[in-house]
């Protein structure tokens, strides 16, 4: 954009549109101003939902983990107490997470995991 100039012939009206606005924002500082201010605002948000989707990915592969390893041990009659301490996990945290495994044994790790983190899953 910077070294555009007006010797520049546009083969397409889109181009010429293009050429056009970066006219415009080039000939007034306050629209380039604010040109700059919203092409960092959108770059700002794309590393925050990236970051965000980071997180929430990471998130989903601890709780898958955490049902593997739980399901394993339910399935060598581990008692839940055992099975706290041996995750080194506070029986608080992951005591729901136990009652929906032991509740689908059979079912396969993403059945669980979607079950446990379903919106609408009841408690019995």
């Amino acid at each position: 954009m910077e070294h555009t100039t007006e010797e520049i012939s546009c083969s397409t009206s889109r181009l010429q549109e293009i050429k056009n606005h970066v006219n415009i924002v080039k000939s007034s500082e306050e629209i380039g101003v604010k040109y700059m201010q919203e092409w960092e605002e959108k770059i700002l948000e794309k590393r925050k939902a990236r970051a965000e989707g980071l997180a929430e990915g990471r998130a989903e592969g601890e709780t898958f983990r955490l049902i593997q390893l739980i399901k394993k041990k339910i399935q060598k009659s581990k008692s839940f107490i055992q099975i706290a301490d041996e995750l080194e996990e506070e029986p608080d945290n992951i005591q729901s997470l136990y009652e929906c495994i032991s509740q689908n044994i059979n079912l396969t790790t993403e059945e669980i995991y979607k079950i446990y983190i379903s919106p609408d899953k009841t408690e019995n």
